[in-house]
């Protein structure tokens, strides 16, 4: 016997369509009640979950799986007296099809799921994603379903949901609030809010086991579930990755041969080949730096793994920093997103100051070391006398009027210029008169305190 709390969501874009049977009860599209969310508790010798897609484009889908439906039912109550061990021969004899199903007793949790629906373990304090195992002879196959199966312990949280549900959040993050909360129906409740707020269609449809008690099961029919040679027991346990090591998927395809090993009732870390492991990507791509678990666990520094990053990484990065500085406080959406655009608005701001004060700075001051050709004008003539000047600072007159003349000290006048006009100052004060040009090149001396000396 197992005792299971069982909860399901079933989002409103995919309630017309997607039918999930829990144990004996329907949940969505072809059930009497179309409710959004289920949740249920129970002891049960094997617990059962179905998921039937209807396309109501097809002539006559609707009578054929809600068939379906009747005989998945009949498969429950034959699974109560026989175990799990009647499953292969229940599914042959009525053609049983589905498109998710999951099924539970006292020592194993088995699932059939599609490729774009992972799997996910919460236990003793780590998230792991499991990974699906090759299709033993004999066991029943479902087409286009992946197939995981592995060993269960009380106080196991067991989740099913898209992959990219678990890429909103941060691996660390999400174990805390597994921690914090404990009840797997109220950390799945909390984490779809705060997924609705990131914008519509993240949340897809997800289920969530919590294994309270498990009791083996005493009976004496001759099909109990010990023998390696029966269903579950014939299945290979599944290998499992930390989600703090990223959210890796490691295809039946690509999947090292099964190790020579002790069976042990434990799940045991598994490290995979190097190029084995992809990353899951919403584009496609995946970055040809993935590591192993062993490499990610030894002597890996911050810049070899700043090395192995694509730009689409550097993407993700940013966008998951920008949804946790929108849920600055958590459960508060309207305050959290008013923060985040005040502090967007501030930074603004703060590079427009900066933009201004560094395009002001570089018109005032502009260091040179050529030589500058000055241009004066006796009254005998016009000569042209070539000096080297240390800088050039640009000025800009705040006087009226500022007399300008041909010799420090006064004398002859060079000509003026007025309030707003530009010269550059090419010396510091002499005598309380600065060396000045104007815009069309002559030279001069002003008195330095016309010009902030």
């Amino acid at each position: 016997m197992i005792r299971t709390t069982i909860t399901a969501h079933i989002p409103s874009a995919s309630l017309k369509e997607l039918t999930f049977q829990i144990n004996d009860r329907s949940l969505g599209g072809l059930a009497l009640q179309r409710q959004h969310n289920y949740v249920m508790t129970g002891n049960r010798r094997v617990q059962m979950v179905t998921g039937i897609m209807t396309d109501r484009k097809r002539p006559n889908a609707i009578a054929e799986d809600k068939h379906q439906l009747r005989l998945w039912e009949s498969c429950f109550r034959e699974l109560q007296t026989g175990g799990l061990a009647v499953f292969p021969s229940a599914a042959e004899r009525e053609h049983l099809r589905a498109d998710f199903l999951i099924l539970i007793d006292e020592a194993r949790f088995v699932c059939y799921t599609a490729p774009r629906f992972g799997l996910y373990l919460n236990r003793a304090g780590r998230l792991f994603r499991v990974q699906p195992i090759d299709m033993p002879a004999g066991a029943p196959r479902f087409f286009g379903l992946d197939l995981y199966s592995f060993d269960i312990e009380a106080g196991d949280n067991v989740l099913v949901l898209a992959p990219e549900f678990v890429d909103l959040f941060d691996a660390g993050e999400l174990i805390e609030t597994f921690s914090a909360l404990r009840q797997v129906s109220t950390v799945m409740a909390k984490l779809s809010d705060l997924a609705e707020t990131y914008g519509e269609g993240l949340v897809k449809p997800w289920l969530a086991f919590h294994i309270q008690r498990t009791q083996e099961d005493q009976s004496t029919d001759g099909l109990g579930l010990k023998s390696k040679r029966q269903f579950p027991g014939n299945l290979p346990k599944s290998k499992v990755v930390r989600l703090e090591n990223g959210n890796i998927f490691i295809p039946v395809k690509a999947a090292p041969p099964e190790p020579k090993q002790k069976p042990s009732d434990k799940i045991h870390l598994v490290e995979p080949e190097p190029t084995q492991i992809r990353l899951e990507s919403k584009n496609g791509s995946y970055p040809s730096g993935s590591r192993t678990l062993a490499e990610s666990e030894r002597g890996t520094t911050r810049l070899d793994r700043l090395k192995t990053k694509d730009m689409a990484s550097f993407g993700r990065d940013g966008g998951g920093l920008v949804k946790r500085l929108m849920n600055l406080f958590p459960g508060q959406v309207l305050l959290s997103r008013i923060v985040f655009f005040a502090l967007l608005l501030l930074l603004l701001l703060l590079v427009a100051a900066g933009g201004r004060a560094l395009i002001a700075r570089n018109r005032r001051q502009t260091a040179t070391t050529a030589p500058t050709v000055l241009v004066v004008t006796p009254e005998s003539g016009e000569s042209v006398v070539t000096l080297s000047t240390d800088y050039e600072i640009e000025w800009e007159v705040d006087v009226n009027s500022l007399t300008v003349y041909h010799e420090g000290g006064g004398g002859r006048l060079l000509g003026t210029v007025k309030r707003g006009d530009l010269i550059w100052k090419l010396s510091e004060p002499v005598d309380g008169w600065v060396l000045i040009r104007l815009e069309d090149g002559r030279i001069g001396y002003v008195y330095a305190a016309m010009v902030g000396h």
